[in-house]
């Protein structure tokens, strides 16, 4: 993505998967938005298996614009945006903890000023007003 971007074109990624599996669409969409230049022509599709279930919320919160590039936390990276932050713990064996600075929503909708992933999972956090 960082080469294609790079040389000024557009980036579209489709992943394939469960239209229930949220772990899967979060992490899709939070690595997708760690390399996100965010200008418009780029795209996601998180294609779900023919069980017909609308994407849940996690998948469409919408977090803004990138303020700045990615940024390694631990074995983990961020990247924030101007409404919210995308973080990311791509390790196969042990969880991340993110001190996120400020207050953004988790999955269950609370505001946290930190979040612990499991390996192998992402989360993308709204702002708490």
């Amino acid at each position: 993505m960082d080469e294609i971007v790079g040389v000024g074109t557009p980036f579209n990624a489709v992943v394939y998967g469960s239209a229930t599996d949220v772990t899967a669409q979060r992490y899709a969409r939070a690595t997708f938005l760690l390399g996100w230049d965010g200008l418009d022509g780029s795209a996601l599709m998180y294609r779900p298996s023919a069980d017909g279930i609308p994407y849940p919320a996690p998948w469409a919160a919408d977090i803004g614009l990138p303020m700045a590039a990615r940024y390694a936390v631990g074995a983990g990276w961020r990247r924030d945006f101007d409404r919210g932050t995308v973080v990311v713990d791509p390790s196969a064996a042990a969880s991340q903890t993110f001190p996120l600075g400020g207050r953004y929503r988790d999955a269950t909708g609370r505001c946290v000023t930190s979040v612990t992933l499991a390996p192998a999972t992402a989360l993308v956090m709204p702002r708490c007003p």
